[in-house]
């Protein structure tokens, strides 16, 4: 009687203690950088991902609007065969509008989603769509060309978490600009002041 309980135990224990949400690697889209606008009364939202497959560092875009943020980003979920992961997404590309005029809807919808890290770089561009989608055959995924830049620095000033800390205070804060030049991207450090 004592050996079937232990085979009844041990059979138990095997059974229940699998990884039953498991998802190789393979199944999953990481998103390593994001570009917001918005025009004519829609969000525009493009998720740079990196390509795994690849043996070079590369990376595809996919693209979504909406004239909610969240729901643009959902219907990029629903157009991806993998799960997209945001927790190590390195860098927000906004516009000159959204930083302007959808600020504070944004900053929410990051703070408050918990599958968002909230340590990535924040710079604006006159285009963030054409930031992302910038050709460069010598810098491939351009979200971690502008981190590259950045980190130079090793300055957690331009981070999101320290920018919303900072806006919570009713204080300034800066952003970086990112512009292009013959395809190559470019960073002019604290170029524009938002006020809250």
């Amino acid at each position: 009687m004592k050996i079937i309980k232990y085979i009844l135990l041990i059979l138990i224990i095997i059974t229940t203690t699998s990884c039953y949400n498991y998802l190789e690697v393979n199944e999953i889209a990481i998103v390593e950088g994001i570009a917001i606008d918005y025009i004519d009364n829609k969000y525009q939202v493009i998720l740079e991902i990196i390509d795994i497959k690849e043996e070079n560092e590369n990376s595809y875009l996919i693209e979504s609007e909406s004239i909610n943020l969240e729901d643009a980003i959902n219907n990029i979920k629903k157009l991806s065969s993998k799960r997209i992961s945001m927790s190590h997404l390195e860098v927000l590309i906004i516009s000159k509008n959204i930083l302007n005029n959808h600020f504070n809807n944004l900053s929410t919808y990051f703070i408050n989603n918990k599958d968002i890290t909230t340590n990535f770089y924040l710079v604006y561009s006159d285009n963030p769509k054409e930031i992302i989608n910038n050709k460069n055959d010598n810098f491939k995924i351009n979200s971690k060309t502008i981190v590259d830049i950045l980190d130079i620095e090793k300055n957690n000033k331009y981070r999101f978490d320290y920018i919303f800390t900072v806006l919570n205070n009713n204080k300034t804060f800066k952003i970086p600009y990112v512009s292009l030049d013959k395809n190559n991207i470019k960073i002019e450090k604290e170029d524009y002041i938002y006020e809250k």
